[in-house]
C-alpha cells in the first residue's frame, strides 16, 4: 500500500522512482495489457478498466478440483457471476448425488464441466470501466440506481446500475454490482424464489446506498414477476410466514412506487437467475451496459396491463378462518369485568340495587298527575345500608361462582370435605348468605368482621379490586400493610 501509481503517463512521471509502483519504461513500451491489482481486482492501467486475469494450474475433475477453481476467480462485484453460476450449479448437482469430494465425477456433470472450463480463459476479454463518469461528462444533475431481480429454477440474483445525468443532457450508465446465487436445495415455487430475488436486491441496495459516496436522486427496482407485484402492493392482505417475512424487509427500506415491471427479455437479470456463457456475454451486452431504455432521455418504464391489485386465489394468501364462540355471561359478570375500580364498582351496583327497589314497589310510587299521566318518583340518594347490600351482592356473587360446592354443603348442615381448600377455616353462611371464616374468637373483644373475615375466592375479579383499592387507600404500601388492612374484613384464600 506504499506504492503509487495512475492511469495518467503525466501523473506517473511526477511521482519520484521509489514510490511508483510502475517505472516510466513500462509505459513508453506501448503495452496496452499493463495491469496492477486493485484490492484484488484486476486493473488494466491504461484503459482504466476492470477485468480478470486468468492462470489457473490444472486440477482434477472432482469435486474438490471444480470448487478450487470456481473459488479462485475474485469477482467481489460480480462482474461475470451468470458465468460462475452454471459452475455452481454442477457443484451442486454433485452434492445432491452424494458424490465424494475425491471421486470422479459422472459423465454428464463431467461433459459440462468441460465445456465451461473451455470458456474459462474468455473471462479476460470482459471489462468495465473502473470511473462510473466519463471524461468528456459535464457537472451531473441526477444520480440514480437502479436495480433489477430475477429468479428461475436454477438460481436467483440481482444487477444494479447507476445511472448519471450531466447538465447537457448526456446519460451514462454504469454497471454497480450484481450477485448470482443458486436455487436452495429445498424445492421452492417460482413466486417465492422471485420474492427471495427482490428481497436481496432490497438488501444489496441498502449496502450501496450506505457505503456509495454518491446521494442518489432517485431508486428504481423491477421485477418480471407479477406476483411479487401483487405482494408488494397488497399491504393489508395476510400472507404465510414465508412471504410475510420478506415482504416485511420490503416494505420497510421502500415504496410501492419504486417498483416496476420489467418484461423477461429487458430485465438483465434474467442472465444472473440462469446462468451465461462467454458467447451470450458478448452476444448480450445488456449485463454490463444496463437495458436500452435506461439511456433514453427520459425513461419509459415498461408497462403491464396486469392489475397488481388483485390477489385471487394464491396459495400464499392466508385463508380467512371464521371461529365463532358462543359464551355465557351474567349480567352481574359482565359487569364486573367492565370495572377496574372496587368503589366505582359497588357505586354502579348500588344504583342498580336503588333501582331494582323502586321498580319492585312500584306501585307505591306510581302518582297521577294533572294531565292524567303516571309519574314515578324514583329517589337518586344512596344511603349506606343500599351501598353495603350492593357489596354483599357482589361478593355473594363470586362465592357462589367460585364455593358453589362448599356453600351448597354447609347450607345442608353437612361437613367439608377434607380435600377442600376451606376445611381448616371451619366455614359458615352467614344471615345474609356470605360464606365466613369460623374459629374460636366468639368471645374475643374484636369486631365480628375481624372475628368472621368474609372469605373472598382465590381466583376473583373481586378479590383483585378489593386489594388494589386498598393498596392506594393506604398510601401503595407495602404487602405486610395490605394484608393488615384486608384482614379487618377479608379472608383472600391465598393469603
Amino acid at each position: 500500500m506504499t506504492k503509487w501509481t495512475s492511469n495518467s503517463q503525466n501523473v506517473v512521471q511526477s511521482i519520484p522512482e521509489k514510490d511508483c509502483a510502475r517505472n516510466i519504461e513500462e509505459w513508453n513500451c506501448g503495452d496496452d495489457s499493463l495491469t496492477d491489482r486493485a484490492l484484488g481486482v484486476y486493473w488494466y492501467i491504461k484503459d482504466d478498466k476492470l477485468g480478470f486475469h486468468i492462470n489457473i494450474k490444472e486440477k482434477p475433475s472432482t469435486r474438490r478440483g471444480i470448487l478450487s477453481i470456481v473459488s479462485s476467480i475474485y469477482d467481489p462485484i460480480g462482474i461475470v457471476s451468470p458465468f460462475v453460476l452454471t459452475a455452481k450449479s454442477i457443484l451442486q448437482g454433485l452434492c445432491k448425488k452424494e458424490i465424494g469430494w475425491d471421486e470422479e465425477i459422472p459423465n454428464r456433470e463431467l461433459s459440462s464441466w468441460n465445456k465451461w472450463l473451455s470458456q474459462l480463459k474468455g473471462l479476460e476479454n470482459i471489462k468495465i470501466d473502473r470511473c462510473y463518469k466519463p471524461q468528456h461528462f459535464k457537472a451531473i444533475v441526477s444520480y440514480q440506481l437502479h436495480c433489477f431481480a430475477d429468479a428461475s429454477d436454477k438460481g436467483y440474483g440481482c444487477v444494479f446500475y447507476i445511472r448519471l445525468v450531466d447538465e447537457e443532457g448526456s446519460i451514462q450508465c454504469s454497471f454497480l454490482l450484481g450477485k448470482s446465487r443458486v436455487a436452495p436445495l429445498k424445492s421452492m415455487t417460482i413466486p417465492r424464489m422471485e420474492l427471495t430475488a427482490a428481497t436481496s436486491a432490497v438488501r444489496l441496495g441498502n449496502m450501496i446506498i450506505r457505503e456509495i459516496e454518491y446521494s442518489f436522486d432517485d431508486i428504481y427496482y423491477y421485477t418480471d414477476s407479477m406476483s411479487v407485484l401483487r405482494y408488494i402492493a397488497n399491504s393489508k392482505t395476510r400472507f404465510h410466514t414465508f412471504v410475510a417475512n420478506r415482504l416485511a424487509v420490503i416494505h420497510e427500506a421502500t415504496k410501492v412506487n419504486q417498483w416496476h415491471y420489467v418484461g423477461t427479455k429487458e430485465n438483465p437479470a434474467d442472465l444472473a437467475s440462469r446462468g451465461a456463457t462467454i458467447e451470450q456475454f458478448n452476444r448480450n451486452p445488456q449485463w454490463l451496459r444496463g437495458p436500452d431504455f435506461l439511456w433514453d432521455k427520459d425513461i419509459k418504464f415498461p408497462q403491464c396491463t396486469e392489475d397488481t391489485s388483485f390477489i385471487g386465489n394464491d396459495p400464499e394468501v392466508k385463508k380467512p378462518v371464521a371461529v365463532c364462540t358462543v359464551e355465557s355471561f351474567e349480567g352481574m359478570e359482565r359487569l364486573i369485568s367492565y370495572f377496574s375500580n372496587w368503589e366505582r364498582l359497588v357505586t354502579i351496583t348500588a344504583r342498580f340495587v336503588l333501582a331494582a327497589n323502586h321498580f319492585r314497589n312500584a306501585r307505591d310510587s306510581i302518582e297521577i298527575e294533572g294531565n292524567g299521566k303516571m309519574s314515578m318518583k324514583m329517589s337518586d340518594t344512596l344511603t349506606t345500608s343500599i351501598v353495603e347490600c350492593a357489596e354483599r351482592s357482589l361478593i355473594s356473587y363470586v362465592q357462589h361462582k367460585h364455593l358453589s360446592e362448599d356453600i351448597q354443603t354447609l347450607e345442608k348442615k353437612c361437613p367439608l370435605k377434607i380435600s377442600s381448600k376451606l376445611s381448616k377455616l371451619d366455614p359458615f353462611v352467614d344471615k345474609d348468605g356470605l360464606l365466613r371464616v369460623g374459629g374460636r374468637l366468639e368471645r374475643s373483644d374484636i369486631s365480628y368482621e375481624s372475628k368472621h373475615p368474609i372469605i373472598l375466592p382465590k381466583d376473583s375479579p373481586i378479590s383483585r379490586l378489593i386489594i388494589e383499592n386498598i393498596h392506594r387507600s393506604i398510601g401503595h404500601l407495602g404487602k405486610n400493610s395490605i394484608l393488615a388492612v384486608l384482614r379487618q374484613k377479608y379472608l383472600d384464600i391465598r393469603s
